[in-house]
């Protein structure tokens, strides 16, 4: 049975996704206010709150982001100067362990919707 992988999403003001000093990283509650590692997704609709005191207009990217290998499973980069309320598309998730979405919808300075969101929640090659 493949192993479970620590991935969460992530948001960060640095110019390309890390986590570490610098990159401004926060780590989001997924869509039931959970702060545990990310389930398997199988094309759903994931809202996302950003923490009090951070806006849309802080960040730069949106990232699935994997703390036991400090790996970045897909990301998408946020535009600066987004104007609200009125939504935003910006581009999809796209990257590995089957991570991928329609394109992200910046609702308002605090709401991200991932339309169509997959994950696998699986590390390959990696057996309990």
């Amino acid at each position: 049975m493949p192993v479970m992988q620590a991935a969460y999403f992530y948001v960060g003001t640095s110019k390309s996704p890390h986590i570490g000093t610098g990159s401004g990283a926060v780590k989001l509650r997924d869509e039931r206010g959970s702060a545990a590692p990310l389930r398997r997704y199988r094309g759903e609709g994931v809202a996302l709150a950003l923490p009090e005191g951070t806006g849309l207009k802080d960040i730069r990217w949106l990232s699935v982001w994997c703390e036991e290998f400090a790996v970045n499973f897909g990301d998408v980069r946020i535009p600066p100067n987004v104007e609200h309320p009125r939504p935003v598309r910006v581009g999809a998730l796209r990257g590995v362990h089957g991570v991928r979405s329609d394109p992200v919808v910046l609702v308002d300075s605090q709401t991200l919707l991932v339309p169509n969101f997959s994950y696998d929640g699986e590390a390959p090659g990696q057996f309990r």
